[in-house]
Parts: structure tokens; sequence; C-alpha cells
């Protein structure tokens, strides 16, 4: 309501593109989806090089499935925190962390697009768009690597693309973890333990000749216990 009365009351202000930020991250925060899209895109007209704002607009753009308008603001973001230096009044470390945060969800909104491409594709475009989309994902894990979430996304890539091993590993680490997420990792660790129960349409080209099942452990298997001396890392992870 502030930024409202402030841009009734000032329309010619050399601080409008704050005040549009700032009421395009208030309707985002009250759900108003529309409302954020238009004073964000005001903001970004007298303003273009903002992550601060281009990264939850990507987000807002993605629930309101503007695709390409999400893919342009994440890239758009990514390619700024590439260029540009910190905001002024910011302090390094604090800056440092920030813009990791900034590039784990652009490249979260990058992933996510990719893949709702993809998965209304098929044949080799599909492939292609996963194989894009898991790649965004594998850069925002970089930048977040304990957001249970972009791991859950990466193991639904790897299911999608055929990886079964790959994305039971990424299942299991979430499901060892409390977490909103915790629950479907769960679910789809079951799914892949028990593939005679699921549907012929999961995961993605089952028919795709390039696809190999994992196959079961063979006689004599150690299990993961034997490896934990010698592997810590990996056993942890």
């Amino acid at each position: 309501s502030l930024a409202a009365k402030f841009l009734a009351d000032y329309p010619a202000s050399w601080l409008l593109a704050e005040v549009y930020e700032i009421a395009s991250k208030a309707c985002i925060d009250l759900g108003e989806t529309q409302c954020a899209l238009e004073m964000g895109q005001q903001s970004l007209r007298l303003f273009p090089e903002n992550p601060l704002l281009l990264v939850p607009l990507a987000t807002a753009q993605l629930q309101s499935g503007l695709l390409e308008q999400a893919k342009s603001s994440a890239s758009d973001a990514l390619d700024l925190l590439d260029r540009f230096a910190a905001p002024a009044g910011t302090q390094p470390g604090e800056w440092t962390a920030l813009a990791q945060q900034l590039r784990a969800s652009s490249y979260y909104a990058l992933g996510r697009v990719y893949s709702m491409e993809g998965l209304a594709e098929s044949g080799a475009n599909r492939r292609r768009l996963l194989e894009r989309a898991l790649e965004a994902v594998h850069h925002a894990i970089a930048s977040s690597p304990n957001d249970p979430e972009l791991v859950y996304l990466r193991g639904l890539m790897l299911l999608a693309l055929g990886r079964f091993k790959e994305a039971s590993v990424d299942f299991r680490a979430v499901a060892a973890r409390s977490g909103p997420v915790r629950e479907r990792a769960r679910a789809q660790l079951k799914k892949l333990n028990a593939p005679e129960e699921q549907d012929e349409t999961e995961p993605a080209e089952r028919t795709d000749k390039s696809v190999v099942a994992p196959s079961p452990p063979v006689a004599g298997y150690a299990g993961s216990k034997a490896c934990e001396r010698c592997h810590a890392v990996e056993f942890e992870a």
C-alpha cells in the first residue's frame, strides 16, 4: 500500500525503480502474481541490471507458466552476477553468500523450465531438453549443496532420463534428511525398488534402447557398509 501511494504521489521520482521493485516483491509475498510481474517489469525498465529482482521474478513467471520469460530472467540474472560487482553498501562476505543463493535459484528456475519443456516433447528433443535441465540442476546444487529440494529435482531428471541407479542415490540422500520432500523421495525409492508396480509410462522413454536398467546385485555383494572405511565421503553421501 505504501509503494502504491508513493507511485501515485511521486510519478516522476528518481526512486521509481526501487519503489517498483518493493511493490513487485510485496505482490509476490501476497501471492498476487500479475501485480508482481507488472511492477517488476516497470522496475526493470528503469534499472535492468538487477539480479535481486530478476531472480524472484523468474520464479513468479515460472509459476504463471511463462516459461520463455522465466528462462530469460534467470539467464539475465546469471549473466549479471558474473559481470557485476557487489551492490553498494553490502559487505563482501554477505554478498558472496547472497550471490550463491541467487545463482542457485536462477539455475533451479532454468532446470524447471527445461524439464517442463522436455517432458512435453518426445524422442531426441525430449532427451536434449532433459539433459539441459539436468545440467542446470547440477549448477544449482554446486551453488547450494545443502538444499534437499535441488537434489530431489536432480533425482527426478535422472529418473526421466532412465538413469535409475543415479536417481536412487539422490533419492536416498534426500530420504535420509528431514524436509518437505523427504516423503516424496521415499516414495520414489519404493517405486525404484518395485519396478513391476510402476506404470508403463514411468519413467520417461522406457523404450529407448540406449537406456539400460541397473543390474541386480551379484552373488557375494558386500554392501555399502564394507565401503565406509576407504570411501567415507561417498558412504556419507
